[in-house]
Order: structure tokens, then sequence, then C-alpha cells
């Protein structure tokens, strides 16, 4: 899965709705896009070059080869595997070897692209997947419907446009009934759910997906909620957000429909660093990067950025503003709790972040499955099929200045021997913990 659970779409359009979030990129270097470094052809070579839904099988390895390739030069995580134990290239030959026997559609392309990928995410948490038809539904939407979204992410929306690549996901459309899940993507998400805890005089949600076809489904539901417990004249001394098992999603999911309704206006940054190839380069097209070694002149540079080559960052600053509250001043005096665990990832974990960085609500729980900071993961086109993969291209710390993807971030207030995130946070409230 490409993010456990969701598309990890930062959507600068409709999120805006009610809460703005921006990641300014902060620093010096652009690369011209005119020849994109995935497939090796300028835009008019792949305009020019005739659409196409049935492939060779040369023309899938040709594709499964182009993939390998771009994850032994962009992908940024090999050293953290092998230290892990794993030697992708063993994965990689074994799946060619098949590959070469009998692959003789797409669903096989994808399927052992995926056999890959997922073993390599089980080590390293970084996106790696192939683009599903409803991941590539919500870019193209955005990207294309949007102009200034397609200007902001120009590279996306290159991506998105190619007419290779729509070719591919308009076939995968009409064909969604009949295509395993791995190229169509689930059709129905788990539904939220409120509880309102009388000992504790707690108001509980539980948020098991961001997943980008919820935002809407699920838009007012802390506000209506809470609301109407107000009306009851229920005591809500406590609200408590639980996103234990959420995989994340669309950052848009919590920043309208959870924090909106208690406005304010919110900014952090952290450091995202980066190896400098021609795929970034062309990635971070309207980026400005800078050297580590004007980090590392201010700031403790982490080990890890050594460690796996990276020799650029920039700042991800992320600015939320939701204007004035909704609610009532005695909810917006209620203690706010975040429960986590090791599933949280991708914008679940960027929503706990958020809460670590500005306080908005005290974590409790285990240390996240992963972290990276908010915004898109690179996307890639094959040459032959179109088929997008994505990946992450840069490497966060965590407050104590470990590599996320692999440590993850660690709550305010940690479970106890045995304790569950909800018993953690029954504890804290019975101790007066803050």
């Amino acid at each position: 899965m490409q993010d456990r659970n969701g598309s990890g779409l930062r959507r600068p359009a409709r999120a805006a709705a009610a809460l703005t979030l921006a990641a300014a990129l902060l620093a010096g270097c652009a690369a011209s896009p005119a020849q994109s470094p995935a497939t090796g052809e300028t835009g008019a070579q792949a305009t020019a070059r005739p659409v196409k839904t049935e492939f060779t099988r040369e023309e899938l390895l040709e594709d499964f080869d182009a993939a390998w390739q771009i994850i032994q030069e962009d992908y940024i995580f090999m050293s953290v595997l092998e230290e892990r134990g794993m030697d992708p290239q063993q994965y990689y030959e074994a799946a060619r070897g098949v590959m070469e026997e009998r692959a003789e559609t797409l669903e096989d392309l994808s399927e052992w692209m995926t056999y890959l990928f997922g073993n390599m995410e089980r080590r390293a948490f970084s996106h790696l997947s192939v683009a599903s038809l409803s991941t590539y539904q919500v870019y193209a939407e955005t990207y294309t419907a949007t102009p200034e979204a397609g200007a902001w992410d120009a590279a996306i929306h290159d991506v998105v446009t190619a007419p290779q690549t729509v070719a591919i996901y308009d076939w995968i459309a009409s064909n969604s009934e009949t295509l395993p899940n791995m190229l169509s993507g689930p059709t129905s998400y788990p539904v939220a759910t409120v509880s309102y805890d009388e000992a504790h005089k707690a108001a509980c949600f539980y948020f098991p997906t961001f997943n980008n076809a919820t935002v809407e489904r699920d838009a007012g539901i802390v506000q209506d909620a809470l609301m109407e417990l107000y009306g009851q004249g229920k005591a809500v001394e406590n609200i408590v957000f639980d996103i234990t098992g959420n995989g994340g999603g669309d950052t848009a999911y919590w920043a309208n429909n959870i924090v909106a309704p208690f406005g304010g206006t919110y900014e952090f940054r952290e450091p995202r660093f980066i190896r400098d190839t021609p795929r970034t380069r062309w990635w971070y097209q309207n980026a400005d990067l800078h050297p580590v070694e004007e980090y590392a002149a201010e700031y403790p540079l982490p080990d890890f950025v050594e460690e796996m080559g990276l020799d650029l960052y920039d700042w991800s600053v992320q600015h939320f503003r939701c204007g004035d509250s909704t609610l009532p001043q005695e909810l917006l005096q209620a203690k706010r709790w975040l429960l986590v665990d090791d599933t949280v990832a991708s914008a679940s974990a960027v929503f706990t972040s958020f809460c670590l960085n500005t306080g908005w609500a005290t974590v409790v729980g285990t240390p996240t499955g992963s972290y990276r900071p908010s915004g898109n993961p690179a996307m890639f086109a094959l040459p032959n099929t179109g088929l997008i993969i994505r990946l992450d291209l840069c490497a966060t710390p965590n407050r104590e200045g470990q590599l996320g993807c692999i440590y993850g971030l660690n709550p305010d207030i940690l479970c106890e021997g045995d304790e569950t995130p909800q018993e953690a946070w029954q504890r804290a409230v019975e101790s007066g913990a803050s």
C-alpha cells in the first residue's frame, strides 16, 4: 500500500476551505523539467508516442528494470535496508526471473513490483508503491482541474497528464471490476466513531483512516458530535482523538475535520534531507535546496545524513490558519489528547507531529510506525506502460534526531509495560498528567 491507508496527498486547493497548509521550501537550486528523468523523454516525445494498453513481455521487463533503476539511483533508504538484513537485489532478481518466464499482462508487472516494493516497505516505510487507480485519480483531479496546484507542483502535473499514464489509468478504471486490488484500490473505508466516557468526562473519537475518499464523507464529524454532547448538557473535560491503527491518507482530513473547528493559527518547521540526483532536481524543481554543510553550521547534523549519503536539505514550513473557532468556550477549554501506536504513518504521523510541535494535543501511546514531513511522495511514470511508482526522496529526524521512517515519533506520554494507548490515557487523566 502506498501509505498503508491512503494517498498521502497534500491538496493545497481543497484543504484551504477550512485550513491552509503550506509547505514552504526554503533554499537555492532549480532544474529544468524539459526531460523527465523517469522516462528519458521530452514532453513532445511522450505526446507523439502512440498510447497503448497491451504490452509485450520485453516492454514489461523494460518497465520493471526502469523501476529498479530508479530505486538504485534515488531510493535513499538502501543502506537502512542493508542494516536491517535485507538485500533488495535478491528480491529484484527473483521477481525478474519469474517475469522472464511468464510475464504477460500489466497485472503481472504490477504484482511483481508490489512484491519487491512490499518487502522493502516492511523494513523502511517510504511510500514505495505502485500508484493505485484511486491514488492516481486524486492526483489527476487536483493537478489538472486546479491551475494553482499544477503550477505549485509542476512535476506532479507532468506525471499525471502524460498521455500514456492517462491512457493506462483510464483502462484500469474501465476494467476495475476484474483487476486485482493492487491496481484498483479499495472501494470502501471504515467509518469514524464517537462515544462518551462518563467516568472521565470525555468525548472520544476514533479515526481508523484519513483516506482521501473519507475527507468529505466525515466533514463536520467533530463539530457536530461535540455540539450534540454540549446540547445534551454532557460535561466534556477531555476530548480524545484515537488514531491507533490509522496508516494515513490525506492531511486535509485531520486539518479540516479535526483541527479547524477549534480555530487558531499554528506554524512549525522541520528539515528534510535529500540526495542530489537528476530525478531529485526534477522533482523539486520549484524548491530551493541548500548543501547540508549550511545546516551543520547552525544545528547538530543527524547521524543518518552522512550514513545515507544525503547532501541537500530544505525546510518544510507548515502554516495552519483555521480562523475563529466554531465551538463554545466550554469545549475549547477541554483537554485534548491524541492516541497513537506503531501503525501510525504518513498523514496520521504528520498529525502526530503537528500535535507534538504545537501542543495542540497531548500525544499518548507508543512510538509511531514511521514519520516523514507533510508533502507528496515523488512520482515517476514508467516508460512503456505509464504506470506510476511512488517513493519518498527525503528523510526527516524525529525530535531525538533519529531517522523518522524507522524510529517514528515518540509521544509525550509513553505506554508503560503492556498498557494499550487507551489505558495509558486513562492513567494520565486519573493522575492529572498534562
